[in-house]
C-alpha cells in the first residue's frame, strides 16, 4: 500500500535556525524534532556518548552515566569527534581541556540550469568556500566543581581556571560543526 506523506508545517533547515542565531525563536515558535527543540535535541545527543552539557546560569545536576562534562557558551551548538579529546584526555590526563573547534568547509556540486538550442540542459558546478568561519572554544573536564564554576558565571570561572595549575590544562585542535 503506497502513500504519500503531507505535512502540514513549514520545513526549516538546521542551518537556517543555527546561521541567524535563531534558537530562541524556534523554541517559542514551536519547531522541534521528536518533540525536542534544537538545543535539547544537541544535548541529548551528547548525553548518549556520556556527555552533559553544561551552559552558564543552567541547572547542574551530575547525571547517571555522565563521564565528561561539556561547557559551552548559552546558545552554542557543536558536532566534533569525541575520540580524539578522549585519547587526549586519558593519556596526558589534564583537569581542564580547551578544544579548538574549526568548522569543516566542504566544495559542493551545484546544480545550474540552462535553456539551449537543442533542449533542456543541466550542468553542474564546483564551487569553493566563500569564507571560513570562526573557529569556536569549547571545554571539557571530568571534574564536577569546574563545571559548576563555569555554570556560575564568568567570575567564577575565570577564579576556579587560574586555580587550575598549567601542568593540569591541555589544549586540542579539533574539526567539526557548530
Amino acid at each position: 500500500m503506497g502513500g504519500v506523506i503531507v505535512m502540514n508545517e513549514p520545513i526549516v533547515e538546521a542551518n537556517q535556525c543555527l546561521d541567524q542565531g535563531k534558537l530562541a525563536d524556534s523554541r517559542a515558535s514551536g519547531l522541534t524534532i521528536w518533540g525536542l527543540d534544537p538545543l535539547q535535541l544537541h544535548d541529548l545527543y551528547w548525553s548518549m556518548r556520556g556527555v552533559q552539557v553544561v551552559r552558564p546560569d543552567t541547572v547542574l545536576e551530575q547525571r547517571v552515566g555522565t563521564e565528561l562534562f561539556l561547557l559551552l557558551d548559552s546558545r552554542l551548538l557543536v558536532l566534533f569527534d569525541l575520540r580524539k579529546a578522549v585519547d587526549y584526555l586519558h593519556w596526558v590526563n589534564p583537569k581542564l581541556l580547551a578544544g579548538r573547534v574549526r568548522g569543516v568547509m566542504r566544495r559542493a556540486l551545484v546544480p545550474h540550469h540552462a535553456i539551449e538550442a537543442d533542449g533542456y540542459t543541466t550542468f553542474y558546478h564546483l564551487t569553493e568556500p566563500s569564507a571560513r568561519p570562526m573557529p569556536t572554544r569549547i571545554w571539557l573536564t571530568e571534574a564536577l566543581e569546574v563545571a559548576a564554576a563555569w555554570r556560575d558565571g564568568k567570575e567564577s570561572w575565570r577564579l576556579r581556571r587560574r586555580q587550575i595549575p598549567q601542568d593540569r590544562r591541555g589544549v586540542l585542535s579539533l574539526s567539526g560543526v557548530f
